[in-house]
């Protein structure tokens, strides 16, 4: 049961423009960053740069002895938390139509939950994913840059078509399912970026894996949220 309080939607709202700046400030990377970023270079070969509306972060720079520069890391803080506050006041106005979006959502959620069950349909995808990373396993050694690079760039979709490959289980199950594969995901691309050639630093793994995801899963949550409200409200009016 979802809460359909004002201080649940608030709170909802002030979640939502957190990760929106946070978005912004991942995606940034590739717009500040000569060349669109260099994460598979073994130095800085170019300018690589951090910061929404204000640049905090920028590589070879040692702002004295700190690794960003906290003021400017503190206002582009504080403009999060002020979009975060605004998106929270304008969620308050609309409590009344989210309430009814909420139980429309619920009275259309009549299929019984299950606990996790294999079908054919089921079975057969996960061979061919199965196969499809045991046919890039056979290629790891001399494809090490394209994996990690399928990881930066598709990584949050491939963990999205996992969650809705089981029917009808509890979202707890796959949220449980998601977080296992994305933890594989993540060792994955610090395995293959510390051995691939040239090697590269545990930061600049992580930060790709920042800057690649973040964007991509705040647009993924924003694009599932909208479809399932349309595809609800369709199954409601046919």
């Amino acid at each position: 049961m979802i809460s359909r309080s004002r201080g649940a939607w608030f709170l909802r709202g002030c979640m939502a423009g957190v990760l929106i700046a946070g978005a912004a400030n991942a995606g940034s990377y590739f717009v500040r960053s000569e060349g669109g970023g260099n994460l598979f270079g073994r130095v800085w070969a170019y300018r690589v740069a951090l910061g929404v509306p204000w640049e905090f972060w920028e590589s070879g720079n040692t702002y004295g002895g700190y690794y960003v520069d906290y003021p400017w890391l503190l206002a582009d803080v504080g403009c999060g938390l002020l979009l975060a506050l605004v998106l929270g006041l304008v969620t308050l106005t609309q409590v009344p139509f989210l309430n009814r979006l909420v139980a429309e959502f619920e009275e259309l959620e009549t299929q019984p939950e299950r606990n996790f069950q294999v079908s054919l349909r089921g079975l057969l995808t996960f061979m061919t994913l199965a196969s499809i990373l045991l046919a890039l396993g056979t290629r790891i050694g001399s494809a090490k840059r394209e994996v990690l690079a399928a990881i930066y760039f598709f990584g949050p979709w491939i963990l999205i078509g996992i969650a809705f490959i089981p029917r009808a289980i509890p979202w707890q199950q796959r949220a449980i399912i998601v977080v296992l594969c994305a933890m594989l995901l993540l060792t994955g691309a610090v395995y293959l970026g510390t051995t691939m050639r040239p090697a590269q630093e545990l930061d600049r793994v992580l930060l790709g894996i920042f800057v690649c995801w973040t964007p991509q899963t705040v647009t993924a949550a924003v694009i599932i949220t909208l479809g399932t409200l349309i595809f609800h409200r369709f199954r409601r009016r046919t």
